[in-house]
This record gives C-alpha cells, structure tokens and sequence, in this order.
C-alpha cells in the first residue's frame, strides 16, 4: 500500500461517525423478531446483536431453545423483557451502522480507544521494525473492527506435510475497546484447497506499547516452531468426543445459528449414535433425562472419533477466512484466535478406546 493511499483510508476512518449511546437495559423492551423500543423509539437490532443482548441479561441459547420448544414464540419475548426490566441497574452501549440498524452492543463498563491510537501503533511500530502497511480491512458485519496488515520485507515460507504457509506478517486490530497485534499465517496450500489465515495474538492494548515495539525474531521464531509442531500433531491424531465437543462449543459462541454448529462439525451424528448406544461404558455418565455431561465426564477424552483433529481446525479456520458473511460472524478474529488457541490446546494422551467400540 502506497503512502498517499494509506493517508486516504486513514483520513476516511479517522472522520468517520460512529454513532453510539449508552442505555439502561430496563429501557429496552422486545417487541417482536428484530425490533426492539428504547423508549417508545422502534430500533432493528441484527440477529447476532440480539444474541449479545440475551448474553448480558442471562438468557442462554439453551433456555431459549427450552423455551421455545415447550411453549411459543411470545413466551420468549415475555422472558427476554421480564430479564431486561429486572437489570435497571445495568447499562449497554448499542452501535448503530449508517442506516440506523443497531450492530453491536457491549457492557458500558468497557474502555473505549480511540481508532487514533490503532495508526499510531502501527506507524510507530514500523519506523522500529522492518515490516510495511500492506493493507487495511474491515468486515460488513462489524464496522467497528478495523485491521491493519503488515508485511515483512523478508518474506518466509514454510513447507510441511503438504502445506505451505507464508509466517512473515502481523496485524494489528482495532476493535472499539481492544488493540491487538497478532502474527498472520496466510496458509496458500492447504488440505481443504483454499487459503485460509490463522491468527496468534503477541501483545494487547493492556501491554505496554513499548513492549509491542520491541517484539524479538527470536521470540517470533519460537511461536513459528510451536505453531508448526501442533499442526503436525493435530494432523496425526483423531480427536476424542471431548475435543469435537469443544470445537462445536466454540464455534456455537460465534456462530449464529447454534443448531448448525453440531451438523457442521458432526457433533449432532456422535451424539445420537450415542444416545442408543448400551455400552456399560456410559452407564454412569447418563443424566436423568438420558443425555450427557460431555464437558466432564472422564470417558468422552478417551473414546476416539473417526475425525482428526486437524480437520476441526480445518473448519474452524475455513469459516473465519470464507464464510464470516454467510454465518453472520461478528469478528473474523476473535473466531480465527480461538481456533489458534483450540489447535495450541493439550491433548489428552490416553489409552482411546474407538467409538465403534462404544456406539
């Protein structure tokens, strides 16, 4: 990216409004599907942006969907304003796109930094390190996540098990209340035949900026290796129903419809094979309405599937890179860190028993 270019789209940020109010969460009622009122003022929040809200109050996926299935539609709403009334005491910010629809939403408690300190990171850490502004991005779904990537002058590319990925940039993210700078894994060659890009968070806004300022090769090239080493690992390895089950959990936190999360990584399939399964395995890890506590039970990290674990990653990484738009994903990064920190996760080396043992 040529400077003058750069200074444009800088200028076009830096001048931009946007809008925000803090509100009492008792102020907000639901009237039905999108609108919601802040007093007696019909606003249109998007369905993600209601799911943020829901989270504020405690109205979880799983009380909804309860809801909804033993009573109706209007129950729902009824619950959602009966939560809203009772949290007076606590204030939201709502954001607003250009057309007035309501776009996000977050706790009033948190820290606002300006979009200012984004490009002055950047320019500062530029003039010390030998990386250039290649780009700067956002997403539709968010316009309050801005990212800056920066290219190495000395480009690396590395090659293993038929993958190739290019771990010479950083990006730097701006988000309303954070600033990071993550190492960019741009994968070129990749299993599932399209490029994806993988982020690993180095420093943080809560950091000192000098600390961002002064980040060694050494260091980097320590990250590089680790990274390397799971990849491989995770290609090896099938993964156990504990390991699909928090990959579904995670991908359940960023996706918009929560259903969709177990079809998409075959959680929904395990699930039902073992609801009928009479393997004297389960007897003990069944609840009272005969389903599981996957998240605990001892057993599920030793029972192995037939997916590998690097395919999760595989998916986790396709969606954050290509499918942000069509899952309605708030930030391409939060989801695309998580699945760095799912990949980097310890792995439970234990003697599996196959779950066509099992179920």
């Amino acid at each position: 990216m040529e400077n003058k270019e750069y200074q444009i789209e800088k200028n076009k940020i830096l001048n931009r409004n946007y809008p925000v109010r803090r509100f009492r969460l008792g102020e907000i009622s639901h009237i039905g599907e999108d609108v919601y009122t802040i007093n007696n003022c019909d606003i249109v929040m998007d369905s993600y942006v209601q799911m943020q809200l829901d989270g504020l109050i405690g109205l979880s996926a799983t009380q909804k969907k309860t809801i909804l299935k033993n009573g109706s539609p209007r129950e729902l709403i009824s619950m959602r304003n009966f939560l809203l009334s009772k949290s007076m005491d606590k204030s939201v910010l709502l954001f607003a796109d250009d057309n007035g629809r309501i776009v996000r939403c977050q706790k009033a408690t948190e820290e606002f930094i300006p979009p200012i300190t984004l490009f002055e990171a950047v320019e500062h850490f530029c003039d010390r390190n030998k990386y250039k502004i290649d780009d700067i991005t956002s997403i539709s779904n968010n316009p309050y996540e801005i990212s800056i990537h920066l290219k190495n002058k000395d480009p690396e590319i590395v090659k293993f098990k038929g993958e190739e990925l290019n771990m010479s940039n950083l990006i730097f993210t701006w988000d309303f209340n954070k600033l990071t700078l993550d190492e960019e894994y741009v994968r070129l060659v990749c299993a599932n035949g399209a490029m994806s890009l993988e982020r690993t968070p180095i420093w943080t806004y809560k950091n000192k900026l000098s600390d961002c300022l002064n980040i060694s090769t050494e260091l980097l090239n320590s990250r590089k290796n680790r990274y390397i080493k799971k990849c491989i690992e995770a290609m090896d390895s099938q993964a156990s129903i504990q390991e699909v089950y928090a990959a579904t959990n995670l991908l359940r936190k960023h996706i918009n419809d929560k259903d969709k999360a177990y079809e998409l990584t075959g959680f929904s399939e395990i699930k039902d094979r073992l609801l009928y399964s009479s393997s004297k395995l389960l007897g003990g890890c069944r609840s009272q309405n005969g389903g599981f506590d996957f998240g605990h039970e001892e057993i599920f990290r030793k029972i192995i599937t037939p997916t590998r674990l690097w395919d999760l990653y595989n998916l986790l990484t396709y969606i954050s890179s290509h499918e942000i738009n069509t899952h309605k994903i708030l930030s391409e990064r939060e989801l695309s860190r998580d699945a760095s920190a799912f990949l980097s996760r310890r792995r439970d080396f234990v003697d599996y028993i196959d779950l066509d043992d099992v179920a």
